[in-house]
């Protein structure tokens, strides 16, 4: 607390007494405790250099020997570097004098990594973060005019991620790599080696910090007093491909949509359904041969009917099983937790999934019974093949019609599927439907009058045709 240093000037020497108060804290030390051994002998040492600071002289005129008028171009270097104990920036002014350089410390930011580890590339990023701060205050804080202002850091991944697009990065680095860009630029930014990285100093207690006017830390790096064509450049063998990096790529989550033929929601029957998929192949097929004069039969055959099936059995399974098809096709076998593991599934030569099993070599059994197509069980295709087979058998009883499903598709809870296609059946309710009859009306107050003796109230109903005669009189 007795250390009052805004500016940063002996920043590469407080920062670490505040490193060793974070491993002091880290051991779980309290106020009123001896420190440990470790501990101790490093806060000893530290406190052995405490007493050079009052031999620390730094000159505060950027301009020494001449006036502002005089310089020919005013430039603002920051140094930003990092390592598993802290971060620093630290920022110098150029000045160009007829041809000759000089730098001056202007200001610099230290602080210790967090407790909760960080990776190296993340705390590189924090560095670059504060260092662009420091620069937004330096240049609103001067009083002279900047001309141009350079940012230096020696991570490639740092300098990657802010070439390319942040929005490929977890948020951590997205938000961070967004602060940095909106206070300074790509171009303003450039790689600096590790030996030559000023910042370096306050990261990494190589022996213990300088004091010295003349050391880099006050002077600034050796290089900025040569001219700009032998400053560092990129690393050499870096290509365009460095800007890219895969640390901290963000998974994307893909949601994978299959391609449909025909939209199977728009049909009510299932021939109409298969009909306009095999026009559609036959389509497809005449674009792709335009050019050779070919001509289509207008009758749809046989093969293009079996066609459009696979086609649209393939479409129903890789709409409501797309992870278990694609492990098939790598050949691997489906998850564990596939609801469909159990059937020993399989793709066969067209990519139609189908029902494993041990009964593959019975001679005497078709191929569709050994190897049924699996169809989900919520799926629109589905519903119109078990239209069209209870359509096919007349609306047969729910038995008749699965044990016919079962010769060539598998679909889970069948009989829940063939109930449901039942109900929706305009056929089958009005075959099915109770006679109604209508309610009788009331009956009459001399029906429900209690306490009278029986024919009080009787009435004769006479059959036949009976000829009635008036007379007309004629009053005078």
């Amino acid at each position: 607390m007795k250390l009052y240093d805004p500016l940063g000037f002996i920043a590469h020497f407080v920062v670490q007494g505040k490193i060793l108060m974070q491993e002091i804290w880290r051991t779980g030390t309290s106020w009123d405790e001896p420190i440990a051994e470790q501990p101790r002998e490093l806060w000893i040492g530290w406190i052995e250099q405490y007493r050079q600071i009052n031999e620390v002289n730094v000159p505060r005129c950027f301009f020494k020997d001449f006036c502002p008028q005089q310089v020919s171009d005013i430039q603002v270097h920051v140094f930003t570097d990092a390592s598993v104990s802290a971060c620093a920036c630290v920022a110098y002014l150029r000045t160009t004098v007829d041809g000759e350089s000089q730098c001056s410390l202007i200001a610099a930011k230290t602080k210790v990594a967090p407790l909760r580890t960080l990776s190296i590339p993340r705390l590189e990023l924090q560095a670059a973060m504060m260092g662009s701060r420091l620069l937004q205050n330096i240049c609103s804080a001067l009083s002279i005019d900047t001309h141009r202002r350079f940012l230096w850091s020696d991570s490639a991944t740092v300098l990657a991620w802010l070439r390319s697009d942040s929005r490929r990065y977890h948020q951590f680095v997205s938000f961070r790599v967004g602060e940095i860009l909106s206070l300074t630029s790509v171009d303003e930014w450039r790689y600096v080696p590790s030996r030559e990285n000023v910042a370096d100093d306050a990261t990494k207690w190589n022996g213990g910090p300088s004091f010295d006017p003349d050391c880099r830390w006050y002077q600034g790096p050796a290089f900025l007093q040569d001219p700009e064509s032998q400053w560092p450049t990129e690393r050499p063998g870096d290509t365009a491909e460095a800007d890219v990096t895969t640390e901290e790529i963000r998974l994307v989550a893909v949601h994978r949509t299959v391609e449909e033929v025909v939209d199977a929601q728009r049909f009510s029957n299932w021939n109409r359904l298969l009909r306009a998929t095999a026009c559609v192949h036959r389509a497809v097929a005449a674009w792709k041969h335009l050019t050779s004069g070919t001509r289509s039969l207008k009758i749809l055959s046989q093969s293009e009917f079996a066609k459009a099936e696979e086609t649209l059995w393939r479409q129903a399974q890789a709409q409501e099983y797309p992870e278990e098809v694609q492990l098939l096709r790598e050949g691997q076998s489906v998850a564990k937790i596939s609801p469909i593991r159990a059937l020993s599934p399989f793709l066969d030569e067209r990519g139609v999934l189908r029902v494993g099993g041990r009964i593959g070599q019975a001679p005497s059994i078709p191929y569709e019974a050994k190897h049924p197509v699996v169809l989900p069980r919520n799926h629109r295709i589905t519903y119109l093949v078990v239209l069209s087979f209870h359509q096919q058998f007349l609306h047969a009883n729910t038995e008749t019609v699965c044990n016919e499903l079962r010769q060539r598709f598998y679909i889970p809870r069948m009989r829940t599927v063939m109930r449901s296609v039942c109900r929706s059946c305009q056929y089958c309710k009005i075959k099915k439907a109770a006679p109604v009859p209508p309610m009788m009306g009331p009956l009459p107050k001399v029906r429900l009058t209690p306490f009278i003796r029986p024919f009080t109230y009787v009435g004769v109903d006479y059959l036949g045709h009976f000829e009635v005669k008036f007379e007309q009189f004629i009053w005078s």
